[in-house]
Parts: C-alpha cells; sequence; structure tokens
C-alpha cells in the first residue's frame, strides 16, 4: 500500500469510525445548564391529568421519558410540548437557592448536576430534565437551559403515590439566547479532515486544548476555561472540532505498557503506591476501561466475536498501515504521561507559616472573585442550587469547575478578616474517641438524629471507619459493578445498607438490590450513568427491594415483575435525601465528616485520573498534595473556591476519614473488586478537593416499616 493510499485510507477510515462512534455511544444526557442561566422567572405548566405512579405503568409514569431515562428523539424534541388542560404555577428561582411567589419565600431549589431541576414548594416536589436538541446523524447537542422536557410533579411528597402529573417549564426572564449552551455548534465539524463551516464565534478562537466527549479525545477552540470564560459572551460551552486518535490508542495500547510510567510514578514518593493489576495483563486501555465501568455507552453494540474489539477498529488494526501508525501515536501518548508526572509537585509544605500565607491568599482571591462577582452582575446572570440542613430534602447534585466563576456566580462575600469563616481549627485535646476505641452502641449512636448544623466539627474523632468501631463492621462486602455503568447506584445503596446496619445495630444486614434502580429508575440512564441523589428520590417515591428479589446482571434489563413483595414482611424507603450544604456546589468537608459520624457512608463523587486505575495502596494524590493539613477542616465549598460546577465522573462510597503523618483522608470503597486497591477500599488526600472529591457530597436516610 502506498504512502498516499495509506493516508486516504486513514482519512476515510476516520470519518467513518467517528460517524459510527457518535451514533452508537451513548452517555449521561448531552446538556449542559449552570446557574447563571437558570436563575431567574419561571412558569411551570402543569397538565390537569393526573395518576398514581405504577412501574408497570410505563408511558404514564415516565411522563414519556421511559425505563431508564430515554428522551425523545431530536425531531421531538424541537416539537412545542402542550397540554389540552393546565394550571400555571410562576416562581422565581433566587440566587441564594430560595423559591419566590408573589415576593415571598415559598421552597427552595437546586441542579441535578449540570442537567436537571429540582424544586420543593412546600409538600410539591417538580423534577424535570433541560432541553436540548441532538442533531440528527450525530451526537452533537444544544443545550436549551431556558425549557425543560416532560418532568414529574409530585403534589405531596410525603403522600407520594397519589395525584402524579406531568409538566414543563419555561423561563420568562432571559439573557441570551434559548441554545445559549452548546455541547458543539451548529457546524458540520465531524473531523479535523471537513472544513468548518461559518460561525462568527467560532472564528474568534484559536485551536488549542482537549476535551473528551464520548470516550473519543477532541480538540477543543481554546481551552476549557477560555470557553467558559467566553460562555456568557459568545453562548458556547464546549465546542467539538477534530478528532484526535486517542479511542485508537485506547484501543490498541495494551495495559501492561504503563509498567515503565507506573515505575516513575512510584518514584516520586507520592505518598501511595501504583502497580500493575494481573488480572487485566493482555488487555487495550478500552477494555480495562470496560471492565471498570468506565466506557459508558452501548459498547457491546461494537464488539465482534466478544472479543471487546470494535469492529471498525479490528479492521483498522488488520491494515499494513495500521501497527505503525498506532505504534508512533501510542509512544508519543506515553512520552506525555512522562512528561506529564516530571511536572508533578511533591514539596513538602507543612511549616505552619507556608499555610498561614496560603490561608491568606486564598481568602483574598475570593474576596476579590467576590467584588468582581458584584461588579459584573449586569453582564451575566448567575445559576444558583437549594439550600439544605442536611435533614429534609436535599435536591442537587454536581460536578464541575468553572474557572470563570467571578464573572458567572454569585458569590457569598468573604471576610478577610475572619479565617475562620474558610476553616475551623481542630483542639486534638478535645476531641472525642477514634472509632477503634468505642465500645459503647449509645456512643456509636450518639448523632444519629441529630441536626448535623448542630454538631461541633471541631470535637469529632481524629480517625472514624466503619469497618472498625469498637471491633464491628458496619460496611457491607465489596462489590465489582463490572461492565456496566452502574456505580452511582452502588454508591447510594452501599450507603443504605451501611447506615441500615448503623440503625440496627448489625441486626438488619440486608443487601439490596442494584439492578431495580439500574432498570427501573426512570430519572436515570442505566448503563449509562445517573445521579446518586436522583437513586434516593425514586428509592423514596417506590422502595428498595432485596438483592435476591432482582440479582445483578451488569445490563439495563427489564423492570417489569422484579419482585413479589408478598414474601418480604419489611418495606424499606429512603425516608430524607440531598445535597449536603442544602444545594448542589455547597458541600464542605466538615460537612461530610459530620455526616459520615453521625449517620454512616454516603456516595462520594470524584474524577478519575489514569493513575487511580493502578492505585495499589496509600493516601492517593494525582498533584502530590503532601502538604501537613491536619490542623485545619476545611468550610470552603465549590462557590469559595471561585467555581460553579465541578466535574466528576465517578461514585464510590465513602466509609470514613482518617489522619496519616498530620495528612488527612478520606477512607473511599470502590466498585472494581476486592483485588484492586486495599482489598476494594482507597484512601485520598481529603481537605484539599482532590479529584473534586468534596464539590458533591449526597445523603440519603433509610426507613423500614412493615409491609
Amino acid at each position: 500500500m502506498s504512502n498516499q493510499n495509506k493516508m486516504l485510507f486513514f482519512m476515510q477510515f476516520t470519518f467513518i469510525l467517528f460517524f459510527f462512534l457518535i451514533n452508537n455511544v451513548k452517555t449521561d444526557l448531552p446538556v449542559h445548564c449552570l446557574l447563571k442561566d437558570v436563575q431567574g422567572k419561571w412558569d411551570f405548566i402543569i397538565s390537569d391529568k393526573t395518576f398514581d405512579p405504577n412501574l408497570d405503568n410505563e408511558e404514564e409514569t415516565s411522563c414519556g421519558h421511559g425505563l431508564p431515562n430515554k428522551v425523545v428523539s431530536a425531531f421531538q424534541a424541537k416539537q412545542e410540548i402542550s397540554f389540552p388542560n393546565f394550571s400555571k404555577l410562576s416562581l422565581e428561582l433566587m440566587p441564594d437557592f430560595k423559591v419566590f411567589k408573589g415576593g415571598v419565600q415559598v421552597g427552595s431549589w437546586t441542579l441535578v448536576y449540570d442537567q436537571s431541576l429540582l424544586i420543593q414548594v412546600g409538600s410539591k416536589i417538580l423534577t424535570a430534565p433541560f432541553k436540548y436538541y441532538k442533531h440528527l446523524g450525530n451526537s452533537e447537542a444544544d443545550s436549551d437551559c431556558y425549557k425543560t422536557f416532560l418532568g414529574w410533579h409530585i403534589p405531596d411528597s410525603e403522600n407520594n403515590k397519589k395525584n402524579w402529573s406531568c409538566f414543563y417549564g419555561e423561563k420568562r426572564t432571559q439573557t441570551q439566547s434559548p441554545k445559549a449552551n452548546s455541547h458543539s455548534a451548529n457546524n458540520k465539524h465531524f473531523t479535523g479532515f471537513l472544513e468548518i463551516e461559518g460561525n462568527s464565534a467560532l472564528e474568534r478562537y484559536e485551536n488549542k486544548g482537549t476535551y473528551s466527549v464520548n470516550n473519543i479525545s477532541t480538540e477543543l477552540i481554546r481551552s476549557e476555561s477560555e470557553i467558559y470564560k467566553s460562555n456568557a459572551e459568545y453562548g458556547y460551552s464546549f465546542i467539538q472540532t477534530k478528532v484526535t486518535n486517542r479511542a485508537l490508542i485506547e484501543n490498541n495500547m495494551k495495559y501492561e505498557q504503563m509498567g515503565k510510567v507506573v515505575q516513575k510514578l512510584n518514584k516520586l514518593n507520592l505518598g501511595w503506591e501504583a502497580d500493575i493489576n494481573p488480572k487485566y495483563i493482555g488487555m487495550s486501555f478500552m477494555q480495562v476501561k470496560h471492565q471498570l465501568g468506565l466506557n459508558k455507552g452501548k459498547y457491546n453494540n461494537y464488539q465482534k466475536n466478544k472479543s471487546d474489539k470494535f469492529s471498525l477498529f479490528q479492521i483498522f488494526a488488520e491494515t499494513e498501515s495500521s501497527d505503525e501508525m498506532t505504534e508512533q501515536t501510542v509512544e508519543e501518548y506515553l512520552k506525555s504521561l512522562d512528561k506529564e508526572l516530571s511536572e508533578v509537585n511533591t514539596s513538602d509544605s507543612d511549616e505552619l507559616n507556608v499555610e498561614d500565607k496560603n490561608e491568606k491568599k486564598d481568602i483574598s482571591a475570593s474576596a476579590s472573585a467576590s467584588t468582581s462577582t458584584s461588579n459584573s452582575k449586569s453582564k451575566s446572570s448567575s445559576k444558583l442550587k437549594g439550600n439544605n440542613k442536611g435533614k429534609s430534602i436535599n435536591i442537587n447534585e454536581g460536578k464541575v469547575k468553572d474557572t470563570a466563576c467571578a464573572n458567572c456566580v454569585p458569590k457569598i462575600p468573604i471576610d478577610p478578616h475572619n479565617p475562620n469563616k474558610m476553616k475551623s481549627t481542630k483542639p486534638d485535646n478535645e476531641r472525642e474517641a477514634d472509632s477503634s476505641n468505642v465500645k459503647s452502641y449509645d456512643e456509636v449512636i450518639k448523632y444519629l438524629n441529630t441536626n448535623i448544623e448542630d454538631i461541633d466539627e471541631t470535637k469529632l474523632p481524629k480517625n472514624w471507619d466503619w469497618r472498625n468501631v469498637g471491633g464491628k463492621n458496619y460496611v457491607p462486602p465489596v462489590r465489582n459493578q463490572g461492565k456496566c455503568g452502574s456505580c452511582y447506584t452502588f454508591s447510594t445503596l452501599t450507603s443504605l445498607e451501611s447506615r441500615l446496619r448503623v440503625q440496627t445495630n448489625l441486626e438488619d444486614q440486608t443487601i439490596f438490590s442494584k439492578q431495580f434502580p439500574l432498570s427501573c429508575n426512570f430519572y436515570s440512564e442505566g448503563c449509562d450513568g445517573g445521579y446518586p441523589v436522583l437513586v434516593a428520590k425514586f428509592s423514596k417515591e417506590f422502595e428498595l427491594v432485596p438483592e435476591d428479589c432482582f440479582e445483578y446482571t451488569q445490563k439495563t434489563v427489564s423492570c417489569k415483575n422484579v419482585c413479589n413483595y408478598s414474601l418480604y414482611p419489611k418495606k424499606y424507603t429512603v425516608k430524607e435525601y440531598g445535597y449536603l450544604g442544602g444545594a448542589y456546589g455547597k458541600t464542605t468537608e466538615a460537612q461530610m465528616i459530620k455526616e459520615i459520624r453521625a449517620r454512616g457512608p454516603i456516595p462520594g463523587n470524584m474524577l478519575v485520573h489514569w493513575s487511580f486505575q493502578y492505585y495499589k495502596g496509600g493516601v492517593y494524590s494525582q498533584q502530590g498534595l503532601r502538604k501537613k493539613n491536619s490542623k485545619y477542616i476545611n468550610l470552603k465549598d465549590l462557590f469559595d473556591y471561585g467555581m460553579s460546577w465541578a466535574k466528576v465522573e465517578h461514585s464510590i462510597t465513602l466509609v470514613g476519614y482518617g489522619e496519616e503523618n498530620g495528612v488527612k483522608y478520606w477512607i473511599g470503597m470502590n466498585t472494581w473488586g476486592a483485588d484492586w486497591g486495599e482489598k476494594g477500599f482507597f484512601r485520598i488526600v481529603r481537605g484539599e478537593n482532590e479529584a473534586m472529591i468534596e464539590s458533591m457530597g449526597d445523603f440519603m436516610n433509610i426507613q423500614v416499616e412493615k409491609r
């Protein structure tokens, strides 16, 4: 094959491959709505037709979404929604997460990540995903943050199995075009070989930066931070232009080829150890991600002879040019990782004067951001989330970093003369006993019914591990999610299983079905992802069923007739749920440790750096955050960091916290089997928002009744 023919084949193949993948890979909803887009006055149109929800009645109960949530086609999405008979509820969603009607506060609201709206008005609960328009023939989609798809109106959240109805929302106060936040521009740009059709906004950017969409790395117009800064002006969030060879690398590069990189990682002495897991040797990166449930989407659709090889990749791999290209690109990829490790900061900064300087710098920067924000309110609106004391419904969950938040997010002013607004000091001589030393069950449940806000975090134990409370283990066994993006169901239900054991002093050790919410929860996307707060919401409105009622299959199978409830005398539901701090973005380290100590493990949410797959033991940190930080408990939330959204992609269960040599850590339970990490568990730096693990904290409490 000549060089000219090789290049022609490569260009043709790349176009076909990209077209194939974007039409088949499905992940979380392709919608991106920030706080500034949603704040304002809304009209909610509620159908007069009511129904009693029933999982066997998919069409009515799902309000057109299917089980699990399957949003209508692009053609249907562009059609206007209307009801023959309806009532209108006009509300104003305020920047402090309060809901006003006619000038009077009537409730609270929040975002669920960047995808859905969740509102509580008295006993009413309104939930709906934001509208988006998915382009025909490809995976591009435009977000319409001023409208919602059909959602669910529950008139009485305490009697939540009666008189549901469907609704949709439209924002009345709009400050930018309806398609403000785009996952891609309205252009034809499948690959870099195709000319990008005209768009004045696009022409203002320079080509640089990368962003991963559907496991395909794409080049961005400018860097992510520049896009965030330009979002309000130009209206684009993520703009795809050219496909790179990341997918090809991941499919052709072997897991064990990272051996030298792992060795160098260990030489950095970051406080944790990396290793090659023998069970993945021989697999490609793509296969390993699939085994870990990180490859969300219909991966199985492109398998050939159950080899976990994409059929098009297989065709390409068999050509003469494939080996040359793959060898070159894999080598370049390994070099890029080597360069990344060379830039990791491994210095220890445990001197108090350094901490004090950093603290003052953080406070000063936050105060500056507050001033900048107040001065820019006339230029951009702000997004907000519901506020919650940690007891009743907290309805929010999120994940992404907004580096230009000073221009787009309402900030709570920080007093530079009051550092305790940011950190609280731990008096070691007043702290309660560590979990291993607690013998009395009364001491175990000391805070079980205490308002989280009434707990003094400075008095809490230095180490609390629910796997060892006076020699008792309140945590269920480690599981393996397998080839399904179901981590969010495992983290939620594992938390509830643990809390049930805490509440009953280990008398009730029921394991709940992960398959039930995976297959039946119309608020989520099954094996393609979801959010713990929506699993908790579903579990409050329906129930939790035992594992033997509906066993885990690693697939989104049918929800029909899942359980003979007459065989189970106890009925398990979620009583309360929400976001720590009351809304997405309001979580802090202090709230997380208080909730864990008081009631049990909680779901955790984090970014998965490539190095995390190789974790073997120790206190994990991607960035080398090894400074001594045990003197303080962090009181910062996302807004204090100057962010309105923080990207996360994996849910785990936080079963405790501790300290080692002056460095604080969380204890996480992963869903990759007991032969990963520290027997299925891991530790990660605490108080520094490492891997965004403190950006979104959920809680949910379990309720047991006689059936």
